[in-house]
């Protein structure tokens, strides 16, 4: 789990291990997935899937082309290798094999976050990003993150690393610190 504050890089530290991870052949795949927030439908979007969901994963998508090559990470899209996958339609997928990043994770339910977690197969590496000061949801009670988070060292193998290094303009952290 890569949490903090807006502009940390978790979404960019996420990236990095994804494509390091599929390049070393540890991984046959990246899968991104993405709440979307109940106030919000995409069903009005025109085209496939991939159509509807891809303004949700531009931030991930911004980072594979500014660490790696455009034409490649559209190849990659084009061949399977990276997909898109709505966190609606998880259940009953099992994650083999593969690198799933997890993307706002603060605006997942738990029992979303749950179905997510127990989807993990053979071989699969899943990396949940959130910053828990971002939640859109009605209530932050309703986030499935925070219980993510108290579960980080109870399992082996599930870290959890906090990012405090703000990599956007300084700007930001003044505008965090306002709010």
């Amino acid at each position: 789990i890569l949490y903090g504050k807006a502009g940390t890089s978790k979404t960019t530290i996420a990236s990095i291990t994804a494509l390091s991870l599929l390049h070393n052949r540890e991984v046959n795949r990246i899968t991104l997935i993405r709440p979307t927030v109940a106030t919000e439908n995409i069903g009005f979007i025109p085209g496939d899937v991939n159509s509807k969901l891809g303004p949700w994963f531009t931030p991930v998508m911004e980072n594979l082309y500014d660490i790696y090559d455009k034409k490649l990470v559209d190849k990659m899209h084009e061949d399977g290798q990276l997909r898109f996958l709505p966190l609606q339609f998880t259940q009953g997928v099992n994650f083999k094999n593969e690198v799933v990043i997890f993307e706002e994770a603060e605006n997942a339910t738990e029992v979303q976050i749950r179905m997510a977690l127990t989807r993990i197969c053979g071989g699969a590496k899943v990396i949940f990003t959130g910053d828990i000061a971002q939640v859109q949801l009605k209530s932050i009670k309703e986030s499935g993150f925070t219980k993510l988070l108290a579960i980080c060292g109870k399992i082996e193998d599930f870290a959890c690393f906090e990012l405090t290094e703000n990599r956007r303009d300084k700007i930001v952290e003044d505008i965090l610190e306002h709010y």
